[in-house]
């Protein structure tokens, strides 16, 4: 039986397939934009 469980309002997510879970989280990689990249990134140059 397949579980899906929704672990926050950033679109990340827990899946449970035979005993295994897996996570699916955009933000393990990269950086984090809120909105547009040009308005909120933790990287973007100060200007």
């Amino acid at each position: 039986m397949a579980t899906i469980q929704r672990l926050n309002k950033d679109n990340s997510w827990a899946i449970t397939l035979s005993g295994t879970t897996f996570l699916v989280d955009p933000w393990l990689t990269g950086s984090e934009v809120d909105y547009f990249g040009w308005f909120n990134s933790p990287d973007a140059p100060v200007l």
